[in-house]
């Protein structure tokens, strides 16, 4: 089972509150799926990064700073062909920033860039 998330789980943007605290819940949902431990469904979470999708309107489709849908495909299926996927996660490259920011000591200024002043 693949569940997609968002990097909005990690580091919430004030633009989109209720898509970040549905993606949040997802995460831990996903993290405290007990009751599959001993049946054969494998749970994974797919951590998107910022993908030019035109979701919230044509600027987002062209925005230099998101990742092309192309790009985040092929990625996302090089993932999911090595099979090993040991924290549970599809995590693309360009998410690893958001998913250590905390653990790191990065999280304000990641959340800074995410929600400027």
């Amino acid at each position: 089972m693949i569940v997609t998330t968002s990097t909005l789980c990690l580091i919430p943007t004030a633009f989109f509150p209720t898509y970040s605290a549905t993606k949040a819940f997802l995460h831990s949902w996903l993290q405290s799926h007990h009751q599959l431990r001993t049946s054969p469904v494998e749970v994974l979470e797919l951590v998107p990064s910022y993908v030019r999708t035109g979701l919230t309107g044509p600027r987002q489709a062209s925005d230099p700073r998101g990742m092309s849908v192309d790009d985040f495909v092929s990625e996302v299926l090089g993932l999911l062909e090595a099979e090993d996927h040991p924290a549970g996660e599809i995590l693309v490259e360009r998410a690893r920033i958001e998913r250590s920011a905390e653990r790191s000591g990065g999280y304000e200024t990641v959340s800074a860039t995410m929600n400027p002043a």
